[in-house]
């Protein structure tokens, strides 16, 4: 039997839930990771909310390189 961890954060507008179940020996292991929208009006729009976090990943590469900060997407 395998064991499950469950974190939750409640923020405003959003409950994030992360699952993590370890694998067992018939088993894969699973990590999921559950978004809900408690009122979405306090929301921000998706695709800038995408647009941002790629951005902030590819950062330390455009550094890196000397190529300064990376173009805004949206």
């Amino acid at each position: 039997m395998s064991q499950e961890t469950r974190l939750t954060a409640d923020l405003p507008g959003l409950t994030l839930e992360l699952r993590h179940r370890a694998a067992d020996a018939e088993g894969p292991e699973r990590i999921v990771l559950a978004l809900q929208a408690n009122d979405a009006t306090a929301l921000p729009d998706p695709v800038a909310l995408w647009a941002g976090m790629v951005r902030a990943a590819w950062a330390p590469w455009f550094a890196l390189w000397g190529w300064g900060a990376p173009p805004r997407l949206r």
